[in-house]
């Protein structure tokens, strides 16, 4: 992905993170971000931790025709993941 896209990365975290060329980061919610110039959303362990109306308003956030969205999640159907993954009390399963 090295410079042949550009990425916007949106935390809530605390922390400052660092851009890069193709790459920058945005403190926000991820909710409700205007998505509208982006042609891929990529939600990594985020949509399983939010409530049933955020992720209503996450959805609906996205508007653009033709907008891939791709979702990774955790699963409790998972026997090795659910032996090695601490879950917090944001997962909601």
């Amino acid at each position: 992905m090295l410079n042949k896209y550009k990425v916007t990365g949106l935390d809530t975290s605390l922390v400052d993170l660092k851009d890069y060329d193709n790459c920058k980061f945005i403190k926000t919610n991820f909710c409700n971000y205007d998505k509208t110039n982006y042609n891929m959303i990529y939600s990594s362990f985020t949509f399983h931790s939010i409530s049933n109306e955020h992720q209503e308003i996450f959805l609906k956030s996205i508007t653009k025709a033709g907008t891939y969205l791709c979702i990774e999640t955790r699963s409790d159907k998972d026997i090795i993941a659910l032996n090695i993954i601490y879950f917090s009390f944001f997962s909601r399963y």
